[in-house]
């Protein structure tokens, strides 16, 4: 269990939802016209994965 702050949650090793999004943006994404729409959503993606990660190891957010 430990408390982690926003910004471990973002660009931390054990969760890294920035990166996380990322990577798949650039693997997986497709083309479109609208990438910060379609970036915004990766990120909305990986942080509720994220969430359910921290959830699940009993970890929490410092606010």
């Amino acid at each position: 269990m430990a408390q982690i702050t926003i910004e471990e949650l973002y660009h931390g090793e054990k969760y890294n939802i920035m990166g996380n999004a990322l990577a798949e943006f650039m693997t997986e994404g497709k083309e479109t016209k609208d990438t910060r729409t379609a970036l915004e959503l990766m990120l909305v993606k990986h942080t509720v994965l994220a969430v359910q990660k921290v959830q699940a190891n009993g970890d929490t957010i410092e606010i």
